[in-house]
């Protein structure tokens, strides 16, 4: 018994389209994460990292005290690896990580860091009075709650990716049909 397939030209046509159509595909869907980042970091900046505080952790904001965590937001450019496109939206601020996952256990000040504070602060041409803890020996339990604004701002935004991937996906299709 013998089994013969014969390829139509639409089929052939097709077969054609597909050969590259993977990483089109791919690198279609890293273009709209970049541009879904972007947009991510934008509305986590202006909903979430906005505002006089404090706010409750139920909340998942920060208020504003120096801007430096929400000028600090940014997103890494998307990269193919293999059949998975990765990206990051994150903060190189060291505090970014406390207020995003929490933190529970001692923290420790040296007397040499207060007063490297002190020289900074009072050091300006109007003098402050400036209130500081000096914690020695042994760490002074603290607990800070999560707060998680930048995984808030990115579940928030969930559903744009979704459109935008899936958009960008077919649209990759169409043109490798042209």
């Amino acid at each position: 018994m013998s089994l013969n397939i014969t390829i139509t030209d639409d089929i052939a046509e097709a077969l054609r389209a597909m050969k590259g159509f993977p990483q089109k595909m791919l690198r279609a869907v890293a273009r709209a994460m970049d541009l879904e980042n972007q947009h991510t970091v934008a509305h986590t900046s202006e909903r979430r990292l906005t505002g006089t505080g404090p706010f409750p952790p139920s909340e998942n904001r920060l208020g504003v005290v120096t801007n430096r965590l929400r000028n600090s937001l940014r997103a890494t450019k998307a990269e193919v690896d293999g059949t998975t496109v990765v990206s990051e939206i994150g903060s190189n601020i060291k505090y970014a990580a406390v207020h995003e996952f929490g933190f529970s256990g001692p923290v420790f000040v040296n007397s040499h860091e207060r007063k490297s504070f002190l020289r900074n602060v009072v050091g300006k041409k109007k003098r402050k009075r400036v209130a500081a803890t000096i914690v020695t020996g042994h760490g002074r339990n603290v607990s800070i709650p999560a707060r998680a604004p930048i995984g808030t701002g990115i579940q928030e935004r969930a559903g744009n990716y979704s459109t935008a991937i899936s958009s960008a996906i077919v649209q990759a299709w169409e043109d490798s049909k042209r």
